[in-house]
């Protein structure tokens, strides 16, 4: 999926610092969030920064950080990885609180395989295809907004029944 870059992040390309700064949210309860250079504040939240971590961003983006005291890897192993949303922002630039335009969201999905050591953590993170696939249907329309708890529809598959949570 082509994306483009804002206005800022175009702008600071030019600039003399050009290595991005990529901006990890691992969806927890509390979530994790690390920026693999200074600390940053984005969208009201704090990105703390991590030693040595590297992104690479494809099909399935990977990150790899320093497990610093261990925290982070025993973070992963106590929340697990199953339905936990891993996010990517890219951004170039040197302020320490971006506007909300400026990193520019790269990769939006879930955690998959993960390999955490004493010294590194190593993650893949696969895409959510409704995110990176717009417009396209997975199956015909049944309707455009979520019915309530409990609404019961009927379609040629069968008769289902919604339920939340």
């Amino acid at each position: 999926m082509a994306r483009t870059n804002s206005t800022n992040n175009t702008t600071n390309k030019a600039l003399a610092v050009t290595t991005p700064v990529y901006l990890l949210e691992l969806g927890y309860p509390t979530p994790l969030r690390l920026s693999s250079r200074q600390g940053i504040t984005f969208d009201g939240n704090v990105f703390t920064a991590v030693s040595n971590m590297v992104v690479t961003l494809g099909e399935r983006a990977t990150a790899r950080f320093f497990n610093q005291g261990f925290t982070y890897g025993a973070t992963i192993l106590a929340g697990g990885t199953v339905g936990v949303t891993a996010k990517v922002w890219l951004y170039y630039g040197t302020s320490t609180t971006p506007g909300a335009s400026d990193p520019d969201l790269y990769h939006d999905g879930f955690l998959g395989p993960w390999e955490i050591t004493k010294k590194f953590v190593d993650l893949t993170m696969v895409h959510n295809e409704m995110s990176s696939a717009p417009k396209e249907l997975v199956t015909d329309r049944i309707f455009h907004h979520l019915p309530a708890d409990g609404t019961e529809f009927t379609t040629n598959a069968g008769a289902f029944v919604l339920r939340r949570g």
